[in-house]
């Protein structure tokens, strides 16, 4: 079974906004993943459900949202985690309040955020770099085909005896009714 690599490192940044007690930043992020990853799987369905023009716009509305998405949570972790809350910041971690809010953890939150989404931005860039390449070389490779389906004639040669084109192994029609 495949479990996506985002899955984990997601959890484990979620399972640090937990302990540290900020859950209602990782609420946001996580509505804001969610409703991007719901469109991703609605759009494969309509593509395996043969809905191809559905699918295509699907998949360009999560392109879309995809980049906007990453660049809203980057935006939102630095507003929270730099701005709003610095201005009810602490100098020592208070474990039996919960309140984590020291410039050392908010910093470090404020990184894993920004390392997560770096990554996801990374792995949907070479996706899509992987993804024209291929596509670019299987244009190609069509190309190739049509053009070698298509004998190129030398101006020299005007007589079809030079091409030597074998005859099929069953004879031609004309030839098998003759024989019969």
């Amino acid at each position: 079974m495949y479990v996506s690599p985002t899955l984990y490192c997601g959890g484990c940044v979620n399972q640090y906004f937990y302990r540290f007690s900020f859950t209602r930043v990782a609420l946001c992020m996580l509505v804001l993943h969610y409703i991007v990853e719901a469109v991703f799987h609605t759009a494969r369905l309509l593509h395996f459900g043969d809905k191809t023009d559905m699918s295509v716009t699907g998949f360009m509305v999560w392109n879309v949202m995809f980049v906007l998405v990453r660049l809203g949570s980057i935006t939102l972790a630095v507003l929270t985690f730099w701005y709003g809350l610095e201005q009810t910041g602490r100098d020592k971690i208070d474990i039996p309040t919960g309140n984590f809010n020291t410039q050392l953890v908010r910093i470090n939150c404020l990184a894993a955020v920004g390392l997560l989404q770096a990554w996801m931005m990374w792995n949907f860039i070479t996706f899509h770099l992987k993804r024209m390449r291929e596509r670019s070389t299987a244009g190609a490779k069509r190309k190739e085909k049509k053009t070698k389906g298509k004998p190129e004639k030398d101006d020299d040669s005007n007589t079809d005896a030079d091409e030597a084109v074998s005859p099929p192994e069953n004879g031609t029609v004309r030839s098998r009714h003759r024989r019969h």
